[in-house]
């Protein structure tokens, strides 16, 4: 066999294939569960007042809420941030630090 080739060429390194894995969870859930006798069970819960039982169904049906999440970004802290600011929008006059440590 040439160097750096382990197989011979045509043939493959694992004739036999991947080897079947076991059974996942949700594939013997699907066997165990009746949907419809569930999906019966889940309506009343809801009907009985049962919150999350209300919330499943309204998620499944119409989808999760989106939800928006508010950041702020302190630029001082990232320099990666201030590279692109100064590239962006030009470079920003410097504060003069001694200046306003000395009117302390």
């Amino acid at each position: 066999m040439p160097r750096g080739k382990p197989f011979e060429k045509g043939k493959s390194g694992n004739p036999a294939g991947r080897p079947k894995k076991g059974m996942a969870l949700t594939e013997i859930l699907k066997e165990k569960i009746d949907a419809g006798t569930l999906a019966d069970k889940l309506i009343k819960m809801a009907e009985s007042g049962d919150f999350q039982a209300i919330k499943y169904i309204y998620d499944r049906v119409d989808g999760t809420a989106v939800q928006t999440v508010n950041q702020t970004i302190i630029e001082h802290s990232n320099p990666i941030l201030s590279a692109l600011r100064e590239i962006i929008d030009g470079p920003q006059p410097e504060t003069d630090r001694l200046s306003t440590d000395e009117q302390s």
